[in-house]
């Protein structure tokens, strides 16, 4: 047979393949034909999710042309196309016996070697998938009692589904199954030896399951979350993909509120966090950034499909440019232009994703293949640069593809401080047991370090391991008449005198202590700041708090003439700083803050007074600025609704209309006129 060459798509059309039907080792026979694909009129169609593998195992198939004119059909013109094994195994469990299965296979429906085909194609992937009939996850065949799995987690998500109306959530539910699988109480009883074993055999095969290739895939987060229908597919065995997430989801629950459970011995809990978070269905607006950081943890090939695969949940609206892949372009640029397009937004946040390890380009720019190793995110409950806005990105046409013209990052802000001393680093995904042991390795760095403080107290060492997270927090997550800073001594001072039997609340502190340290470095400054740095921090680096990010920036300096240093680290929480200090000064007295857990609004108040948005340090607004509220899509003057909620707070130009979350008294400009010390910085 001839190698099967592809004509060129007209505009507009997508191909689609026909699996004709065949048995057994009959050789794979597929028709490939094109299709208009407006939004008015499509074809009906199956798409594909599955792991590609490599071309080290290969197969093939037979293919040839369709056309729409079937007197132009040349039906004794075969032609061979070289396959991954993967692919090859995928089609031959998916063809039925006497009916013509039609499909979409990114790696058969995209001229894989026509590069500015593949780019027009990636980014119409998001609707290819949401308008398929239905989308097929292919797990692979069966293996490991991956038919148990199946039927086990078909059982769970029955009776959730039964159950969850009747209660708040799936953690809470007691299910009593009729394939003798008990439900979490059960677990913590002792059964017979033939009953354990039956239940350690049910849980490791479905552990196994969840541990093939393809939950690892970066592309498989688009190709499931934006499927009309779904359905996983192992072998002959078949669930739908929102039952095979609900009884995903229901262990995870288990795992985390049932600590002694069989479960909990079976599943890693670190690996089973980060495949239902990372499916969680996201919002209807995602930034760039929080898509990037969802999907870290997710596996591609190509380093610039790290931003095209995520490119169908991003909010366009929100970016200055057009947004569209580009794989004739060097990774170098690619990389550069993407995050420039978050930056032109006027948040600088992007750079949490910034890693010192690069050293060949720009130290602010994403590099999308150290994006994997980045610890988690430092808590959302901070505004260290306080609704300020990155003001220093040119608006040019096209300057965001001019390399010369961004090499230099101008970005503007106030030192607070430098690195005197860091500790060692505290290793990722650790055990309770070697996280207790780094906190105590931490203690006696401390105590070595001669110029510190004569006194650390524990206290504010307590605190700041977790990031003053229970501060500006409802009183509710605390202890009755116990203040946040008692409240995180105690917690772990017994943390510390073991990791068995915290209650509720210190499991809680612990929680977000790991959150906050893992991957990362305690430190002090020469002030005598505490405060949690990224592992790559040097004695004599320095703490800026930029305009436009929440979380103050560490920088090296590296040509003190032009102001040129080199970005360190992103997130950086410096214990004081994180809510507005370094530039408007402390809270007046009487004044306090919290923030909402539910909607992330920080609010300010006075004892015994109704919580306000407005934050009582900067003034009032400048001329032409007025606040509105906005509630379902609908703004209006007022800051609360009708069922006394508070609602999310804009400022408007009322001469261009334009509304916007950047506070427009927290310019450059402005500041400086308030006596604010605000220089220019330029990352390299």
């Amino acid at each position: 047979m001839n190698d099967f060459v592809y004509k060129p798509l007209i505009t507009g059309d997508i191909r689609l393949i026909k699996l004709l039907p065949g048995s057994g080792n009959d050789t794979l026979k597929l028709l490939i034909s094109h299709h208009p694909f407006p939004a008015t009129l499509r074809p009906e169609y199956e798409a594909l999710s599955y792991v590609w593998g490599t071309f080290e195992n290969v197969g093939s198939v037979g293919i040839r042309q369709e056309s729409r004119d079937e007197s132009k059909i040349d039906h004794h013109q075969s032609h061979e196309m070289t396959v991954t094994q993967n692919l090859e195994v995928a089609l031959r469990n998916l063809r039925l016996p006497r009916e013509t299965r039609q499909l979409w296979v990114d790696a058969l429906c995209i001229n894989q070697k026509d590069k500015g085909e593949k780019g027009v194609e990636v980014a119409r992937m998001g609707l290819i998938y949401r308008h398929a009939k239905s989308v097929i996850i292919w797990l692979g065949p069966e293996a490991d009692e991956s038919d148990l799995a199946i039927q086990r987690l078909g059982l769970i998500a029955r009776d959730i589904k039964e159950q969850e109306d009747a209660l708040d959530a799936p953690q809470n539910l007691r299910l009593q199954w009729s394939s003798g699988l008990p439900g979490p109480d059960t677990y913590l009883i002792q059964e017979s030896a033939n009953l354990q074993q039956q239940l350690a055999a049910d849980w490791t095969a479905i552990t196994r399951l969840t541990e093939r290739t393809w939950f690892t895939r970066l592309w498989v987060y688009q190709e499931t979350h934006l499927a009309t229908r779904a359905e996983v597919v192992v072998g002959s065995a078949r669930l739908s993909w929102k039952a095979f997430y609900r009884a995903i989801a229901w262990i995870r629950s288990v795992v985390d509120n049932q600590p002694q459970s069989i479960i909990t011995n079976t599943f890693n809990h670190m690996a089973l966090a980060n495949l239902v978070d990372t499916w969680r269905k996201p919002g209807r607006h995602w930034s760039l950034l929080g898509i990037l950081m969802s999907t870290r943890s997710l596996n591609c090939f190509e380093p610039r499909d790290r931003f095209f695969a995520i490119l169908s949940f991003l909010d366009k609206s929100s970016l200055n440019l057009d947004l569209r892949p580009d794989y004739l372009s060097p990774v170098e640029d690619v990389c550069r232009a993407w995050t420039l397009l978050s930056i032109s937004t006027g948040n600088l946040d992007i750079l949490q994703l910034c890693s010192a390890e690069s050293t060949d380009a720009p130290s602010w720019v994403v590099n999308p293949i150290s994006i994997k190793g980045l610890p988690e995110f430092m808590h959302v409950y901070y505004d260290a640069a306080s609704l300020s806005r990155h003001e220093t990105v040119p608006r040019g046409e096209d300057h965001w593809k001019d390399t010369e013209e961004t090499a230099v990052l101008h970005i503007q802000g106030i030192f607070i401080g430098n690195i005197a001393h860091a500790t060692s680093r505290c290793p990722l995904n650790a055990s309770k047991e070697a996280i207790r042991l780094v906190c105590l390795r931490w203690q006696d760095q401390m105590s070595a370090w001669r110029d510190s403080p004569s006194e650390i107290k524990m206290e504010d060492f307590a605190v700041t391991l977790v990031a003053e997270l229970f501060h500006g927090r409802s009183p509710r997550c605390l202890p009755a008449g116990m203040d946040p800073t008692e409240f995180c001594r105690i917690s772990l001072e017994k943390f510390l005198a073991s990791t068995q039997n915290l209650d509720t609340l210190s499991a809680d502190y612990f929680n977000k202590l790991r959150a906050t340290i893992e991957g990362r470095s305690f430190f002090i400054d020469k002030n005598g700041r505490m405060g949690i740095c990224p592992a790559s921090v040097l004695p004599g680096d320095k703490i800026v708090v930029a305009l436009g990010k929440s979380k103050p920036l560490i920088l090296r300096e590296v040509l003190p003439e032009k102001r040129y240093h080199r970005l360190v680290g992103g997130q950086c929480f410096v214990r004081g700083y994180m809510n507005g200090e370094a530039l408007l000064g402390q809270l007046p007295n009487g004044w306090s803050f919290q923030w909402d857990d539910k909607t992330g609004v920080k609010t300010y108040f006075r004892q015994d007074s109704r919580a306000q948005q407005e934050d009582p340090r900067p003034g009032p607004l400048p001329e032409g600025y007025e606040f509105v509220y906005s509630s379902g899509g609908k703004m209006d003057s007022l800051e609360y609704n009708e069922y006394g909620n508070m609602k999310r707070r804009y400022f408007l130009n009322q001469k261009t209309s334009e509304e916007s979350v950047f506070d427009p008294r927290m310019t450059a400009e402005a500041l400086r006129s308030r006596g604010t010390v605000i220089e220019d910085i330029y990352l390299t």
